[in-house]
């Protein structure tokens, strides 16, 4: 049956899984019911397509690596084949569930702004991109120019030629029609 395997024949895939599957599945189930709580159903069909993987992989090494003669029977060595590709799934998934929790400390222990913050920051940004872009050129400058650290309204109204109360004005009009944008995008 090895060599029908090895030369890809259908039919000897189909028997082998049909005569050596269930061995292979219950050979990982002895392993997996140790972690039932981490290990599911889903898992343990990942594990036994690991199983199959391991034995065509590499020119399908493994399977050119048995030999009856060592004394083992092919189901004996499936078996311990499907042991030992468990617990290789099991390490790493131990390792992998370890890097997430550190990569999460990394995140949570990092000097440096907090992501959730940045990320509402940029959330912002957008928004306000967005209702910028529905008032005319001379609005967002004026908005641009209200929230610069160096805001002086008169000269302002002196760079465009208006009243200091022109300004203000604009300013409280152009203030309560990016909130009604703002309340009509989110409605």
């Amino acid at each position: 049956m090895v060599q029908a395997l090895i030369d890809g024949d259908e039919r000897a895939w189909r028997d082998f899984l049909v005569k050596y599957g269930p061995g292979v599945r219950r050979c990982i189930t002895s392993v997996t019911s140790r972690f039932r709580g981490s290990v599911s159903p889903a898992d343990e069909e990942e594990i036994f397509s690991s199983f199959c993987l391991r034995l065509l992989s590499n020119d399908k090494s493994r399977l050119h690596a048995f030999d009856p003669r060592r004394g083992a029977a092919l189901g004996t060595w499936l078996g311990m084949m499907a042991i030992q590709t468990t617990y290789d799934f099991l390490r790493r998934r131990r390792r992998e569930a370890g890097r997430d929790q550190r990569a999460v400390l990394d995140v949570l222990c990092a000097p440096g702004p907090d992501p959730l913050e940045l990320y509402q920051e940029q959330e912002r940004a957008g928004a306000l991109r967005r209702l910028l872009g529905q008032v005319s050129e001379q609005d967002r400058k004026l908005f641009e120019a209200l929230c610069s650290d160096s805001f002086e309204p008169d000269v302002l109204a002196r760079e465009l030629g208006v009243k200091l109360s022109t300004i203000y004005t604009k300013k409280h009009k152009l203030i309560g029609r990016l909130a009604r944008l703002a309340e009509a995008e989110a409605a």
